[in-house]
Parts: structure tokens; sequence; C-alpha cells
């Protein structure tokens, strides 16, 4: 019978870069207003589905069925 080995358990860092900038980037958008906010929604829905204006194209391609 072949017995259990144990695995050694990864050690991960309290701090990391990236934990910094997240810790940066979430102050940041807690200060912004609503309509930044949508602003900012608004340009990354512009950038995912393509086109400018984010709403139109958003509800075409779930229309469509894509």
């Amino acid at each position: 019978m072949r017995e259990h080995v144990a695995k050694n358990k990864t050690e991960y860092p309290d701090r990391t870069h990236g934990s910094v900038v997240a810790a940066k980037v979430r102050k940041l958008a807690n200060r912004l207003t609503a309509d930044a906010r949508r602003a900012h929604l608004d340009a990354a829905m512009a950038k995912i589905y393509g086109g400018s204006n984010a709403e139109k194209t958003a509800l075409a391609r779930r229309e469509s069925g894509v």
C-alpha cells in the first residue's frame, strides 16, 4: 500500500507589487462620482464591444444571439 506524501505548501508573501497596485486602484476608484463611474463604464463597454455608443452596440450583440 502506498503512503500519502504531503505536498509542500507554497508560502505567498503578504505584500506584492500587484497587491499594492490593486490597493491604489481601489482607493482611486472609491473617489469617483457616479457620473465618472458611468463614463468609465461606457468607455470600457465601447472598448469591449466596439463602437462609440456602447449601449446600442452591446444591445445589438445580445439581440443577435452572439
